[in-house]
């Protein structure tokens, strides 16, 4: 059995505390070391995002620094606390913004390379929200650690 088969029963979680959105353009959230499986993201709204129209994904930026997106937009003016946002892992598919049922893994796991996961919002727009993900190392040594 390889690496990633012995870790796939033991996910490893990491936080990232509250913080302000991305202020029109991309905000690094996490920093990945090695290649990981991302089985589980999460972020929830903890101080209201603004009533202004603001176009948010989520996307990937490795240590060449090529950036693809792991979900489409989603607008997500006007959410309020206690607003849930997570990903299908299909890219085309835009983040899933709900207020009920936050605990559904991602139906189809994002592998990441070394760089970042990040956010990316077409505004400048007040608001907070705090980040949780899952994931399973598919080498040794890798890691994901909040910004």
């Amino acid at each position: 059995m390889g690496y990633a088969s012995n870790n796939i029963v033991n996910p490893q979680y990491t936080k990232r505390d509250t913080g302000t959105l991305a202020q029109t353009g991309t905000k690094p959230l996490f920093v990945v070391t090695g290649k990981v499986l991302l089985t589980y993201l999460l972020g929830e709204v903890t101080t209201v995002i603004q009533a202004q129209a603001d176009a948010t994904k989520l996307t990937k930026t490795n240590l060449a620094g090529t950036t693809t997106d792991i979900c489409a937009t989603n607008d997500i003016t006007g959410d309020v606390v206690g607003s849930f946002y997570t990903i299908t892992g299909t890219p085309a598919n835009a983040m899933v913004n709900s207020t009920t049922n936050p605990a559904a893994l991602i139906a189809t796991p994002v592998v990441v390379d070394a760089g970042t996961i990040n956010m990316n919002c077409a505004a400048s727009n007040t608001g907070s929200v705090k980040w949780t993900i899952l994931y399973i190392p598919l080498e040794p040594g890798a890691t994901v650690q909040p910004v």
